[in-house]
């Protein structure tokens, strides 16, 4: 089943986090591979924030989250 990466925010409630040259929403093959590209990304925040020495602003717990297309559409109002 087909998925795609939501995050929440103050202005614009729930979106896409990751989006297409074009300004499409990314979709992705599968839940796992969703999860992998919050996963990677977390990792590359966290690490660039090591190599800064900005220990305080690490990342613990995803601010994304993977849904399926049907309930992006239906639970949150996302259009695709």
């Amino acid at each position: 089943m087909k998925h795609i990466v939501i995050t929440h925010t103050i202005s614009q409630g729930y979106i896409p986090a990751y989006r297409n040259e074009d300004g499409t929403p990314v979709i992705f093959k599968d839940e796992s591979t969703a999860t992998a590209e919050i996963t990677d990304a977390m990792q590359a925040y966290n690490q660039a924030r090591l190599n800064e020495g900005e220990y305080e602003d690490l990342m613990c717990e995803p601010e994304d989250w993977a849904v399926s297309v049907e309930e992006a559409e239906k639970e949150y109002g996302i259009k695709l």
